[in-house]
């Protein structure tokens, strides 16, 4: 038997999720689409001095989608640029079950590894994230 995937950590994300809004200023942005299951959001960043001290999303997106965001929001504000190669490899690991103590309440996704048609939902603001980080405005699931 699977376990939930819906665990109450991220029933509470999805519908309050952190930092769901369009800043008024921003000096990175990605646009991220999953056409398997229509997640489509928008990703801002503001970096000042190497430090990402503002991130942000919007759009429209399933629980999972939306639950991942609104923990990366949380976890990756206020760091350095330079450790988000770091942050994306923990979360790759992650999705494949790997917990992480970094990841805190994060780490509900571990349970992705039984619903594989769900791994991308939770890895698209991550993706369009790095995508944002590196420059390119838009990217796919299928990229991946």
């Amino acid at each position: 038997m699977k376990p939930s995937l819906y665990h109450p950590t991220i029933l509470n994300h999805s519908q309050q999720p952190h930092h769901f809004c369009k800043p008024t200023h921003f000096t990175h942005y990605s646009e991220g689409y999953n056409p398997q299951c229509g997640d489509h959001l928008h990703v801002y960043l503001n970096v000042v001095d190497d430090m990402l001290v503002d991130i942000s999303f919007e759009g429209e997106m399933c629980a999972l989608c939306k639950s991942s965001a609104s923990m990366m929001t949380t976890l990756l504000m206020n760091q350095p640029v330079k450790l988000m190669v770091n942050w994306f490899s923990l979360c790759e690991r992650l999705l494949k079950g790997e917990e992480n103590d970094m990841f805190g309440e994060m780490n509900v996704f571990h349970l992705i590894t039984h619903y594989p048609a769900r791994v991308k939902c939770v890895k698209l603001p991550w993706h369009t994230t790095k995508h944002a980080l590196n420059g390119q405005h838009e990217t796919t699931t299928e990229e991946n």
